[in-house]
């Protein structure tokens, strides 16, 4: 299943899944950030760096159109 991390409270990720379902995943020892697009594995996080960036260039991207 694929979500956004929304925000960090401690030692948790709460993301955002594509359902639009919020989940609390336990994140101790990874690195993980808000807006890092990621994949749960058998209550496991894997963060796919690869869209990550694709999705933070798209954001990038929009914001500066509106500057124009």
């Amino acid at each position: 299943m694929r979500g956004i991390v929304d925000r960090l409270e401690g030692n948790v990720a709460v993301v955002e899944l594509e359902s639009g379902e919020m989940a609390e995943i336990e994140i101790q020892g990874l690195t993980v950030s808000e807006g890092d697009v990621v994949h749960l594995e058998d209550g496991s996080i894997v963060v796919d760096h690869e869209a990550t960036a694709k999705r933070k260039k798209q954001i990038e991207d929009l914001f500066n159109s509106l500057l124009e």
